[in-house]
């Protein structure tokens, strides 16, 4: 009953439009990156993740969602499926920046906001902080540090 009582609450919380052109079910309240965000157990959730469990039950330990729609702020969970971490990096879209767009990124990084340059050169605002922070040149990967996982930064990258 617990749970039935839970679902109630969030589903007072759950806000979304239709899209007819896409299918596409657009989140209408607060985002972050994109992805719709709710409220409730006293923490945020991604409201994606939250109507996919809803439809189809808990989301397996160590699976990814993915958006088939590539709208991050979609909450259709059939337009959502569930993957490995690799597959989920396969079917993320990677934008090759040419050596004259990671100049002007560089030339003009520090007087315009990440999210800006995003915007203006097609890619996510991950992709520019790479840029500018990691010293990436054209069409390099991002590397991982192996023991934790995480991104390596420039300097430990020239300590190594």
């Amino acid at each position: 009953m617990a749970r039935a009582k839970q679902s109630d609450s969030i589903l007072s919380r759950l806000d979304w439009t239709y899209d007819e052109s896409s299918g596409c079910w657009p989140w209408t309240r607060g985002k972050n990156c994109g992805y719709g965000i709710v409220w409730f157990d006293g923490a945020h959730h991604k409201a994606h993740r939250v109507v996919f469990e809803m439809a189809n039950g808990p989301i397996p330990a160590g699976m990814h969602l993915h958006h088939k729609c590539e709208n991050r702020s979609c909450v259709n969970p059939e337009h959502v499926m569930l993957v490995t971490r690799a597959e989920h990096t396969r079917y993320s879209p990677q934008v090759k920046l040419s050596e004259a767009d990671v100049a002007e990124i560089r030339r003009i990084g520090s007087s315009v906001s990440q999210r800006a340059l995003a915007r203006r050169f097609g890619c996510d605002q991950t992709r520019i902080s790479q840029v500018l922070r990691a010293g990436m040149s054209v069409g390099e990967r991002m590397p991982r540090d192996k023991a934790t996982g995480h991104f390596a930064s420039a300097s430990r990258r020239e300590t190594a």
